[in-house]
């Protein structure tokens, strides 16, 4: 049974000390995926550039702002959140939102961004993700990685879809400037609460990571060269393959070379259908061959597809212009297109498809021969239709017949690392002589379908055609002499077996059947022609029958129209209406906002009568505790009086022993009686006292019943 750390990491990564490039579909997807570890980057000192790739247009659900204002504002939220991160490097390419997949001229973009900053690290959403720009984006960096470019990272980071990670980076430090980043993203938290999400989502990620650790980012980190071996499908990001784009959508880029010389009207058409192929990442190289300038039809007609525009000074003929183009080429596979010729809207996403599918380096399909009987290529003048190249690969049968049209084929730029281009001593069968060199290393993949048109003007016939225009048999005779070391004599035996003698033969029979066919087809058609004519007689009854129908449907049509009228006169009314609601619900959201207002003063007001309250029942409890302390007061005083009569009546019972005994000395009785008459002064002076007390006391009475 496999252990706890073989599924996920139980230690943070530095992934720091890189240069790095964040693609972000949206304006927040850099702070929401990854903004704690590209903080970290910045903190320290990494070079950090921010991709933002669309204009978060479709981000307003509720339609509140104008679409240019609301752009505006993303890109300034965005502006913000990046320097809170501590990044001031950032792009904004401004492709419309939801719109990423299949968006001409975007690959080209990337991989000359890749090519002139070369990062160490690229963050991508990952794949897994449910929003389809975010996946774009991640299939056109593995796009790019398909095309050629330098080597590098790629760093996968989750949003809205957990991934299987390999990578957990430790973002305590500067959790707070992710939060504060996120902030900066007002018009998206206004619609949904995406900090709680995503901070829950980083707490999440410190589950395996020591305790000291708060918050995490999850990435899944794969180099290019991994992916391009293993693909997207190859990873373990939980089966992305229900997620993946259509092949029109991704893949590697194309660039289709076309060869013109003075045939501008020509080359219109064949730039038209390149522009009209649902594939989408191709690239355009026109080498004009010594040829009238045709650079200003290439921009008119190429609209939004990125092209190249060569131009030779002099002729230089049919290689040299070949063998520009190849130079020039940006793309991981190539195709030729000349100037008279066309494709079908699906050739380049059928032939990209088979490669992909089957990882072969060489792909070609069948095309349609389409004879004119002038230089026009306007469909009044089109005579002819057949379809001759369209053949099962076969190396040595391509040593004697050239059956592999030019514009048919798709091959890897790769293979031109060990094979030569196209000769430049040759004027004619360049691509005969390149497709038998390129033979002996690899092999054609066949697709039996007609993917392109090779067009013949002012001939009927196609050897006709070349025999008119070139040497054709010295051109073909050298052809021949520079290859006829891979002559060998099982080729020549296959060429007798399954070339034009052998076809002719098959031919023959096949016509004489065919012949024969055409006769008992015709008798059919003859007994079928009767067979018409009763059913004519049948269908003009059948039409004056529907002319009746079609006049009683008019007049309901005239009606139907009235009561569309009423309607929409009804539409209108509700329209008004509506106008009022909104208008009413506009007021009631700003009564709302005044309430709530009155409510928050309101709650204020009773926390103070609440706080008033809680003084007061103090208070009384100082007051209560002040009576009890003037009761025990008053008690001591009584006890007081009560002693003191009774020292009175002991000086009475003294007094009286002393005038008994001291009946001669009237001078110390007198004395006495003084001392008696102050004593009872003093008596006096106390009862005086208790009256007071006693009034203070009922007083005190009446006030603790106010309180209660």
């Amino acid at each position: 049974m496999k252990t706890e750390d073989e599924f996920i990491p139980f230690h943070a990564s530095d992934l720091t000390g890189r240069r790095v490039l964040v693609l972000a579909p949206h304006p927040d997807d850099e702070t929401l995926g990854c903004g704690g570890t590209i903080a970290t980057h910045a903190a320290a000192g990494d070079p950090v550039k921010v991709v933002f790739l669309t204009n978060g247009s479709q981000g307003d659900i509720k339609s509140q702002f104008d679409c240019s204002v609301y752009v505006q504002m993303r890109n300034q939220e965005a502006t913000a959140a990046c320097v809170l991160l501590g990044i001031s490097d950032t792009e904004f390419w401004n492709y419309e939102d939801r719109s990423l997949s299949g968006a001409q001229g975007i690959l080209v973009q990337i991989l000359d961004l890749l090519n002139t900053y070369k990062p160490d690290m690229v963050y991508v959403p990952s794949p897994l993700e449910f929003h389809p720009d975010h996946r774009a984006a991640c299939f056109l960096v593995y796009s790019a990685v398909q095309s050629g470019c330098h080597e590098f990272d790629i760093a996968f980071y989750e949003i809205n879809q957990p991934l299987f990670v390999n990578a957990l980076v430790d973002i305590s430090s500067v959790v707070d400037k992710k939060k504060n980043a996120i902030l900066a993203y007002q018009s998206q938290l206004s619609q949904r609460p995406y900090d709680k999400f995503i901070l829950g989502l980083n707490r999440f990620r410190c589950l395996t990571l020591p305790e000291c650790v708060t918050h995490a980012e999850g990435f899944s980190i794969w180099s290019s060269t991994i992916i391009l071996r293993m693909g997207i499908y190859g990873l373990p990001l939980i089966n992305p393959q229900r997620l993946s784009p259509d092949a029109h959508e991704s893949g590697p880029l194309v660039s289709i070379i076309v060869r013109t010389q003075d045939r501008p009207h020509l080359l219109i058409n064949a730039l038209r259908s390149i522009v009209q192929q649902t594939y989408s990442n191709i690239e355009i190289i026109v080498v004009n061959d010594g040829g009238m300038s045709v650079r200003d039809i290439v921009e008119f007609t190429a609209r939004s597809i990125p092209f190249i525009y060569i131009n030779h000074e002099t002729v230089q003929g049919r290689s040299a212009a070949a063998n520009s183009g190849i130079k020039a080429a940006r793309g991981g596979f190539l195709n030729f297109l000349d100037d008279d010729d066309v494709f079908y809207p699906y050739h380049v996403e059928t032939l990209v498809s088979h490669i992909l599918k089957n990882n072969t380096q060489i792909v070609y399909s069948g095309v349609l021969n389409v004879y004119y009987d002038s230089n026009s290529s306007d469909p009044d003048h089109r005579v002819k239709e057949e379809v001759v190249f369209n053949k099962e690969y076969s190396p040595e049968l391509l040593l004697f017949e050239n059956y592999i049209p030019l514009m048919s084929v798709l091959f890897s730029k790769g293979i031109l690392s060990t094979v030569d281009g196209f000769s430049e001593e040759l004027t004619l069968f360049e691509d005969w002589d390149f497709w038998i060199r390129v033979s002996r290393r690899y092999t054609f993949c066949h697709v039996d379908k007609v993917t392109a048109e090779y067009r013949i003007y002012g001939s009927t016939d196609f050897e006709a055609s070349h025999r008119k225009r070139y040497h054709y048999d010295e051109s073909r005779a050298k052809l021949f002499d520079r290859n006829h070391s891979f002559i060998t004599g099982r080729a020549w035996v296959i060429y007798l077996n399954e070339g034009p003698v052998e076809q002719l033969k098959y031919s023959l029979k096949d016509c004489r059947q065919h012949i024969a066919n055409v006769e008992d087809m015709l008798k059919d058609r003859q007994q079928h022609i009767a067979t018409i004519d009763e059913m004519l007689e049948d269908r003009q009854q059948h039409i004056v029958n529907v002319e009746k129908r079609l006049k009683d449907s008019q007049q309901h049509i005239a009606n139907v129209e009235d009561m569309l009228k009423d309607r929409q006169q009804h539409i209108a009314t509700i329209d008004e209406m509506l106008e009022d609601r909104q208008q009413h619900i506009v007021n009631v959201e700003k009564r709302l906002k005044d309430s709530q207002q009155h409510i928050a003063n309101v709650e204020d007001e009773l926390r103070d009568r609440q706080q008033h309250i809680a003084n007061v029942e103090d208070e009384l409890r100082d007051r209560q505790q002040h009576i009890a302390n003037v009761e025990d007061e008053l008690r001591d005083r009584q006890q007081h009086i009560a002693n003191v009569e009774g020292r009175l009546k002991d000086s009475q019972q003294h007094i009286a022993n002393v005038e008994d005994e001291l009946k001669d000395s009237l001078q110390h009785i007198v004395n006495v009686e003084h001392i008696l008459m102050d004593r009872q002064q003093h008596i006096a002076n106390l009862e005086e006292l208790l009256g007071d007390r006693q009034q203070h006391i009922a007083n005190l009475e009446a006030l603790l019943k106010d309180y209660q």
